[in-house]
């Protein structure tokens, strides 16, 4: 709905320094520090090793990483590989290409190995292969650690530990997860779960901030999300108690009543309960 931001502006820039796939920023965030071996997720599936991408080989070598990553710790079967990477169409010889594939990850992986040992490795277990690797060296599995911590920060009313532990969390994410492997299902299934888990760190950082009297950096982080998705309605709910906080009530009540027409026009449904207290809330001027 191309006309669903008519008349709500932004008094400062939005701060587009950020993520590879072009989202701002999350106002606050900042980087952590990585360990000196790392996978990364977020973007293109990327080995690391103190600061150098490892050889992972071409497009269905890191399909088959990633595979297994989305499995990680799990068995996952030979004939579902085979399956999975070539969608039903594989070459001659299934089973020895697959074997041929998990030998040059196994030679990648190690080639970021250390005195200590290798720190990720694909061992065979009967009736197929697992990625073993220590999840804190993968950056989705921190990502996941630090929103589930802020969300339970925000339940015990820990608003600033919430909103720090969820900017941290959404420092990670560089872009899109998998990049350019979401051609295969069970990784554009992940892809997609991860990208429900983004948002709702957004939404919860935004509670903790309007908590915390930061509302024009919750203007800032939920702007773009409502103009991607204008049918997230605690995404739309947010934004207009910020547009609220900063004095701009009537920004706020027309955000509600585009985003109504919107809902009613392409989903044939009104505003949940949650959105609609929202809007009362505002209408009689009940939000500290």
């Amino acid at each position: 709905m191309s006309d669903l931001f008519k008349g709500v502006t932004l008094e400062r820039a939005i701060d587009r320094k950020a993520t590879a796939d072009g989202r701002p920023r999350v106002d606050g965030a900042v980087e952590t520090g990585f360990p000196a071996w790392e996978l990364r997720v977020f973007g293109s599936l990327t080995a690391l090793h103190a600061g150098r991408s490892l050889p992972l080989g071409p497009l269905r070598h890191r399909a088959l990483l990633g595979l297994l990553l989305v499995r990680m710790g799990n068995v996952v079967a030979a004939g579902q590989l085979v399956d999975e990477l070539w969608s039903g169409r594989p070459p001659r010889r299934p089973i020895a290409t697959l074997q041929t594939y998990v030998s040059h990850l196994r030679r990648a992986l190690a080639s970021g190995g250390e005195p200590g040992g290798v720190r990720a490795r694909v061992r065979h277990s009967s009736p197929g292969y697992v990625l073993e690797i220590d999840p804190e060296l993968v950056d989705v599995h921190r990502f996941e650690t630090l929103v589930d911590r802020g969300r339970q920060d925000l339940a015990e009313r820990r608003f600033h530990s919430a909103r720090d532990e969820l900017s941290r969390a959404l420092a990670l994410w560089r872009g899109d997860p998998y990049l350019e492997l979401t051609s295969y299902g069970p990784i554009a299934d992940e892809n997609e779960r991860l990208e429900q888990l983004r948002l709702t760190a957004v939404e919860t950082r935004a509670g903790a901030c309007l908590a915390i009297g930061e509302a024009d950096s919750v203007v800032t982080a939920l702007y773009p999300e409502v103009q991607r998705d204008p049918t997230r309605e605690r995404c739309v709910g947010h934004l207009m108690s910020g547009l609220y906080l900063l004095g701009r009530q009537a920004e706020s009540l027309r955000l509600y009543e585009q985003t109504r027409r919107h809902l009613a026009d392409e989903l044939g449904v009104d505003p949940g309960a949650e959105l609609q207290g929202v809007h009362a809330d505002i209408l009689h001027q009940r939000l500290p």
